[in-house]
């Protein structure tokens, strides 16, 4: 499997499929439940299995359908992630691929369920925390890392969000999300701008070569905001961010770390060195104090050393702030050109799509101007911060019925895939042309099969083209 791998990976973006995965209907395997998250070009959804009725998460990864495409995932990166799941599984703190499966339009990953929600939502959830079983959990994400370095993978994405827990009040650790995750051998130089920036070592930001040592860096992040609530490089701009990194320019801040053991600190410290030689590894962190215990009279310090839950909270709301933030900033790029066309003569085009331009409900306006303009690209921008599919606006219209309604057929299969409902009925009936009508027909047919609809009903409808 690591052979596979390191071939894969030298014959480096391309398109020819190297893995071949089973092609049956996924849907008469597995009945499609709902969504449990989503990315740029990912929907996460739990589905069953309906011969043994065993529970799984689906992602379901849109394929890249050019090379010369933006949209969707490259199939060398599919396959890559893989690959490296394939080579991972087994370890009870890293998710497990069981099967994959592809259609026209994605490949399919069937995970191991992890249904315990994010490590830091568990925390946020309790009224106290001590350092013990803090580091309890920092321990388990060190086995998981320990079982990846030993094969050689490196996960490129350490963070909140990746660290979940099996099941809603249980406390085992799991690693998910291997979109990024590399094979490096030793003395390979391997160098890429992955990762998420508040996150990333200085060698990511430096363009230098990565190493599971990357990881360990990204590891002390995680420990440091578990701690404290506080990141310890987040600058206001990215650029601030990334020279915050460079230097290594972090402070244990009083107000955040006056109940935080020195051990912890020193924990911390070991892993936020510059030279990647330095640094700890996993080997080093599982054997320190803070993690296996201090010895001698000190054994209750990190007992007493109570983490500040209303910290955590404050993190996991700047969080949705920022996301806030770049729903706004998304929504002001789409509606930009309606707006400055408010109160001038416009076309009948840009009359149709100022009619659902609503400043009271901007996030609502800007989903039905995409799909009104068949704006692909905004809609899936809007979707990985913003789950959107069947939001109604003040006229009863959905995404799909103005989409449909328009034509933009790549824009309503996207919009399938992420979860519009189609059996939503279009209250503006009379507003309803044929057009809409035949293609929501045509796809609330399709949506039940394993055809690729976008090529499908562009095929079926090209009279209208």
């Amino acid at each position: 499997m690591r052979d596979e791998l390191r071939r894969h990976q030298n014959i480096g973006g391309s398109e020819e499929p190297q893995c071949k995965f089973n092609e049956t209907p996924f849907d008469s395997v597995f009945d499609i439940g709902d969504e449990l998250g989503s990315g740029q070009f990912a929907v996460v959804r739990k589905v069953v299995n309906k011969v043994t009725g065993e529970e799984f998460a689906a992602k379901f990864i849109k394929k890249r359908r050019y090379a010369t495409s933006r949209r969707g995932v490259t199939r060398a990166n599919i396959e890559r992630e893989v690959l490296v799941l394939r080579l991972v599984g087994g370890h009870s703190n890293v998710i497990e691929l069981h099967e994959v499966y592809e259609t026209p339009s994605d490949v399919i990953l069937v995970l191991e369920l992890v249904s315990g929600g994010e490590l830091f939502d568990h925390v946020c959830a309790r009224e106290c925390l001590d350092e013990v079983e803090a580091a309890a959990f920092v321990r388990q994400i060190l086995l998981g890392l320990k079982h990846l370095h030993s094969l050689n993978i490196v996960h490129l994405d350490i963070k909140p969000e990746n660290v979940m827990l099996k099941k809603r009040g249980d406390s085992q650790v799991k690693l998910i999300d291997f979109g990024l995750s590399r094979l490096i051998m030793p003395g390979h130089n391997v160098k890429d701008m992955v990762g998420t920036p508040e996150f990333v070592a200085p060698e990511v930001v430096n363009y230098e070569a990565l190493s599971p040592a990357t990881d360990m860096w990204a590891l002390g992040v995680v420990t440091y905001i578990l701690l404290s609530g506080g990141s310890p490089f987040l600058g206001d701009t990215r650029d601030e961010t990334f020279c915050n990194i460079t230097g290594v320019n972090y402070h244990f801040t009083e107000s955040y770390f006056k109940n935080t053991s020195t051990y912890a600190k020193d924990f911390i410290s070991r892993l936020f060195v510059r030279d990647v030689q330095l640094r700890a590894n996993v080997d080093d962190c599982l054997r320190h104090p803070w993690i296996r215990g201090p010895d001698g009279g000190d054994v209750d310090l990190r007992k007493s050393s109570c983490i500040t839950i209303s910290h955590i909270h404050s993190f996991k709301l700047r969080q949705r702030w920022r996301r806030a933030i770049e729903l706004v900033l998304i929504c002001n790029r789409v509606t930009r050109s309606v707006r400055l066309a408010v109160g001038n003569r416009t076309t009948e085009k840009m009359r149709n799509v100022e009619s659902r331009y609503d400043p009271n409900d901007i996030v609502t306006s800007s989903v039905l101007i995409a799909a009104q303009t068949g704006c692909v690209r905004e809609l899936n921008e809007l979707s990985a911060v913003r789950g959107f599919p069947n939001l109604i606006n003040k006229h009863k219209e959905t995404a799909a019925h103005v989409a449909a309604g328009a034509g933009h057929i790549e824009a309503l299969g996207f919009l399938i895939v992420k979860g519009a409902q189609l059996s939503v009925v279009d209250q503006r009936v009379s507003h309803e042309n044929d057009r809409q009508r035949e293609l929501l027909k045509i796809f609330k047919v399709l949506s039940k099969s394993s055809l690729d609809l976008t090529s499908t009903v562009l095929a079926i409808t090209r009279k209208w083209n």
